[in-house]
């Protein structure tokens, strides 16, 4: 009995040492970040490996804290799991590597533990203009706002991106940033923005807001204004004639606008860089006119400065005859003086002037 004990006990302990020394060895398991932080939505790559003999049936098992999510054939020792973490912030992996020896199904034991995190990327922002008509003349302020909704990070920071270049950057304010552009010369820009914070060690970027486009252009030249009357002389109820007209070229349909001491009179399309006012003087002894030149472009209605202005005299239709007198009179007048000056002196050329001033009054 104690003999066959012995034999017994001999036996199980061989058997058993067999079992040991026919374990895989246990695995290691790695992730592709060192920092084992990652996004929402992000991949994760493990990688898992024995050091021991590669068995060609040999396969790797994923254990997810505790549960096995995934399971691998063997590559020359060795299985890659590719994953997408959900919402989990954080998660314990480990690995088992099994095998088939002598037809029997054997397990190493567990890897060590290692511990994933997940964080959310910052959502995306929202970019808004200032003012909102997208069509700004050149050197005119421009006020981009940028913001997110949530969360709000006490180190966020938003960078301003012109036609993908980064331009401008702002520490975060209660989740929003303010830039202030000073447009250069006319040209078509786009604009986003980008949020950055710190989550759990790590510097992590949003995706890019929606791109806000932005069209430069330079103010419309001023304009000329001239009359069809040299001396600007008119008489009451005859018909003016003004012309307004630019002269550099306008790459929008526009519109002229005439004033009246600077009280608005009448409108004209622009024909070719100029337009044709035709208007009736009214009762005013004088006025002055001057025109303003308007266009629309990508729906903003830009003016250009004011015309420098032109005076014309209305003069009442009841003296135009006596326009010619009254200008011998004032010769006449002038003369007088002159000739009472040159008698006083007793000067030779008195005669000759009244001689000259009685031949102008015949004639």
């Amino acid at each position: 009995m104690i003999t066959a004990a012995l034999l017994l006990l001999i036996a199980v302990a061989k058997e058993q040492s067999e079992n040991v020394q026919d374990q895989p060895p246990k695995p290691q398991i790695l992730s592709n970040r060192r920092n084992k932080e990652y996004l929402s939505c992000e991949s994760i790559i493990l990688t898992c490996s024995i050091t021991g003999p590669v068995h060609s049936n040999g396969t790797f098992h994923l254990y997810k804290n505790r549960q096995q999510v995934k399971e691998e054939q063997s590559q020359q020792g060795r299985a890659t799991f590719t994953l997408w973490d959900g919402g989990d912030t954080s998660s314990d992996y480990n690995c088992v590597y099994t095998c088939t020896e002598s037809g029997r199904r054997i397990s190493s034991t567990e890897s060590d533990t290692i511990k994933i995190t997940v964080v959310d990327r910052p959502p995306k922002p929202q970019i808004l203009i200032y003012p909102r008509n997208k069509v700004y003349l050149t050197g005119e302020l421009v006020i981009l706002t940028c913001w997110i909704t949530y969360p709000v990070h006490s180190d966020g920071i938003f960078y301003l991106y012109k036609n993908r270049q980064p331009v401008k950057e702002e520490q975060s304010q209660q989740g929003k940033a303010r830039f202030t552009l000073s447009n250069g010369v006319a040209a078509f820009s786009e604009y986003n923005c980008v949020y950055t914070c710190t989550a759990s060690g790590r510097r992590i970027t949003s995706t890019e807001s929606d791109t806000m486009k932005i069209t430069v252009v330079a103010q419309p030249p001023k304009p000329q204004i001239s009359s069809d009357r040299g001396d600007k002389v008119y008489l009451t109820e005859e018909s003016v004639i003004l012309t307004c007209q630019i002269t550099d070229p306008v790459h929008c349909d526009g519109t002229f606008h005439l004033y009246n001491n600077q009280q608005y009179v009448k409108k004209e399309p622009s024909q070719q860089g100029s337009a044709t006012f035709t208007i009736a003087t009214g009762g005013d002894a004088s006025s002055q006119y001057s025109c303003i030149y308007w266009c629309t472009m990508s729906g903003r209605n830009i003016s250009s400065r004011e015309s420098d202005r032109i005076k014309l005299t209305v003069v009442e239709k009841s003296i135009q005859p006596w326009i010619p007198a009254l200008s011998v009179v004032t010769l006449l007048l002038m003369l007088g003086v002159f000739g009472v000056y040159c008698w006083k002196k007793s000067c030779f050329t008195f005669n000759l002037v009244l001689t000259f001033g009685a031949m102008f009054v015949f004639f």
